[in-house]
């Protein structure tokens, strides 16, 4: 194999990983898909019907779904002089059904990130430290010198909410972590301050792992229904129907992970193949066979497993 086969293989498969990293960023832009997350997550909503948490959701319209990616882009950088440039996966605001009334709305500030890996490298650092971050940054971006804001009374409430799927210890797997705010009293008389006075920040990690035939429904079950474009049991959760764009773009992940399970299972037969002393040209014919596959994609299929890309 040449030089610029190799490269092109190995483009041809981080293009498709990028392509599934925005889909499922697409899905999580609907306020469907949204609403069951804050339901089992964020205790402010944990009353509420799904039809009711999306009515608190302010968000673009869902009915023009890549309009909803580029708005949401258009507001999610947050800089000035003195802070570092970041990028939200997704930024939105959604009313506190907690504090709100007939005069006053309050909002819950909520930033949105899906991360590949729970062990960043190239720099590696606790990923906990940059969940902090995010959240203070949420905290921080509504007081600042561009608006001239300085009254610290209309601050609200931030969730940084993270969905890690990749590089797990196996002690975090398929678990919810809370970090938020805790008022101690060390001294003094006895008194409790209000926690929404306090309380502003909170992260929630999510660590996904093996999923267990005939487990309850929980976050885990939902977000494995999300990512593997499961229509049926994401209906379990929330109504997919009322937006035919939406039941669209599930159907189109659900393709792309068909498709991206047919690509490891062969890989992994290639793997099996080679182990076993086969030549390329054996292992052509039988992944050709045994898949239906054309001479093209049997070929790519061979140099991917040799580049060792899904290794």
């Amino acid at each position: 194999m040449n030089q610029e086969t190799e490269i092109a293989v190995v483009a041809a498969t981080s293009d498709k990983k990028s392509k599934m990293d925005a889909q499922s960023k697409l899905l999580f832009s609907y306020k469907e898909i949204l609403a069951p997350i804050l339901k089992m997550l964020v205790p402010e909503y944990e009353d509420l019907s799904i039809g009711e948490i999306i009515k608190c959701i302010e968000s673009t319209d869902n009915n023009k779904a890549v309009d909803a990616v580029s708005q949401i882009a258009a507001q999610d950088e947050h800089n000035s002089v003195a802070d570092k440039l970041i990028r939200f996966d997704q930024y939105f605001k959604a009313k506190n059904p907690k504090l709100s009334n007939t005069e006053n709305t309050i909002h819950i500030h909520f930033d949105f990130e899906l991360q590949k890996s729970f062990n960043p490298s190239n720099p590696h650092y606790p990923l906990m430290k940059r969940v902090q971050y995010y959240v203070a940054r949420e905290l921080c971006d509504q007081l600042g010198v561009i608006t001239e804001e300085t009254n610290y009374d209309k601050l609200e409430k931030c969730y940084s909410i993270w969905i890690c799927s990749d590089d797990i210890p196996q002690k975090r797997r398929n678990s919810v972590a809370v970090y938020h705010t805790e008022e101690d009293i060390i001294g003094g008389d006895d008194f409790r301050e209000e926690p929404e006075n306090y309380d502003l920040m909170t992260s929630i990690v999510v660590c996904r792992g093996l999923r267990v035939l005939g487990s309850k429904k929980d976050i885990f079950d939902y977000l494995e229904a999300v990512f593997k474009g499961n229509i049926q049991r994401l209906n379990e959760y929330t109504n997919t129907e009322e937006s035919p764009e939406l039941v669209k773009e599930v159907e189109h992940m659900r393709v792309m992970q068909d498709a991206s399970y047919t690509e490891g299972m062969v890989v992994g037969l290639i793997k099996y193949l080679r182990d076993q002393g086969k030549t390329d040209e054996a292992i052509m014919k039988e992944i050709i066979n045994r898949y239906h596959l054309s001479e093209e994609d049997a070929f790519t299929y061979l140099m991917i497993s040799k580049n060792e890309v899904y290794a």
